[in-house]
């Protein structure tokens, strides 16, 4: 039983909370967004799921990639407080060529200059649907062999 998590793009915006806006990085919002995620990651405890969380990527929009490493921050930390049940796992490096700011496409050493992100900034182009398959396949794989090896 394994749950794949990607969140971000739409959690870049201040949370409603008792008819309030909070304002998304401020501890308080910090405090409930962590809740949240941490309600995610006990739900998938109690039933014995393990959780492959992908971090969110850069955004090609000003607003959302601001808050983008507050989004992962919280992410990293409460996986790591249900570890080995989950992992986390960045995938900036992956979509990104740097792994920090926004690319709409990406070099790669066999394949040259491949657009992995759309026109928006946010949704990815079929070429970065597959490099996020393929994150969530190699875990997949190494606990696999993690099982196997004596």
């Amino acid at each position: 039983k394994a749950m794949v998590i990607f969140l971000g793009a739409n959690d870049t915006w201040d949370i409603i909370y008792k008819g309030k806006s909070i304002a998304i990085g401020n501890d308080f919002w910090r405090n409930l967004y962590t809740e949240r995620v941490d309600s995610i990651l006990t739900t998938a405890q109690e039933h014995a799921v393990q959780v492959i969380w992908l971090g969110a990527p850069p955004m090609g929009r000003e607003k959302m990639n601001k808050y983008v490493p507050a989004l992962n921050q919280v992410y990293q930390t409460s996986v790591d407080k249900f570890k080995p049940l989950a992992v986390f796992s960045p995938t900036g490096p992956r979509l990104s060529n740097d792994g920090l700011t926004f690319s709409k496409s990406i070099s790669l050493p066999d394949k040259g200059e491949i657009l992995v992100r759309t026109n928006d900034g946010v949704h990815f182009a079929p070429a970065g649907q597959k490099i996020l398959a393929q994150v969530v396949l190699d875990h997949f794989r190494a606990a696999q062999a993690e099982q196997t090896s004596p």
